[in-house]
């Protein structure tokens, strides 16, 4: 009675096994540890395979520039990465095209050293530079460094805390005098925008130095 049932339960037993083998690798270009690595997600596709969780890393190529050390101030500016890096002996002004690092050259100019402030403004990158004296502003024009002409006989030095407004740069600077300024540039010349600014702030109120008093108690 009991024995077609039984049999029947073989067959397929042996039936389900076999498919089951069958289906663990039904692809014959794929190899047995491509079709284990896809089960956890870590597929090479012939090149090396990286986790979503990593980065990569490369060293950029100094090309033909004597750079040599330092990352400082980098700052983005017509498509280039512009730094301040060290030559073994001095710094320098370098840029960076994702090919290789280039030295921006003096040009013309009378620049010495430095590189604070910088800001982009019209394509072409600002900064505050030192001539060997006193700081100016300066700039980047391509790959070489270009100085700023004023028209106004009022602007002496620096180029602090600049900000691009209204197609302009404003900026914090020194009158032939020694006072403080707001300055304007406008790509052509740089312009008095204020008077003397005074940074006197005014004396504090006086306030005892402990929350507690040291008089006679009211209680």
């Amino acid at each position: 009675m009991y024995g077609p049932c039984i049999l029947f339960v073989v067959a397929l037993f042996l039936l389900l096994g076999f498919t089951a083998c069958g289906s663990r690798n039904p692809d014959p270009d794929i190899s047995e540890s491509d079709a284990d690595a896809s089960e956890t997600g870590s597929v090479s596709d012939g090149a090396d395979a990286v986790t979503s969780d990593s980065s990569s890393t490369w060293d950029m190529d100094i090309g033909d520039s004597d750079y040599f050390q330092a990352f400082e101030n980098p700052v983005i500016s017509n498509f280039r990465l512009y730094f301040r890096g060290h030559n073994g002996s001095k710094y320098k002004i370098y840029s960076y095209d994702h090919d290789e690092i280039e030295a921006v050259g003096d040009g013309t100019s009378d620049y010495d050293s430095g590189f604070d402030h910088p800001v982009e403004y019209d394509s072409n990158l600002y900064f505050q530079g030192n001539n060997g004296i006193v700081d100016l502003m300066y700039r980047v024009d391509g790959t070489e460094i270009r100085n700023i002409q004023e028209d106004n006989g009022v602007y002496s030095t620096g180029f602090e805390n600049p900000a691009v407004f209204k197609s302009r740069i404003i900026f914090l600077g020194r009158d032939l005098w020694g006072n403080p300024r707001l300055f304007e540039y406008d790509g052509d010349s740089i312009q008095t925008v204020s008077d003397i600014l005074q940074f006197d702030s005014p004396e504090p109120p006086k306030t005892s130095s402990s929350p507690y008093t040291t008089g006679e108690s009211n209680c």
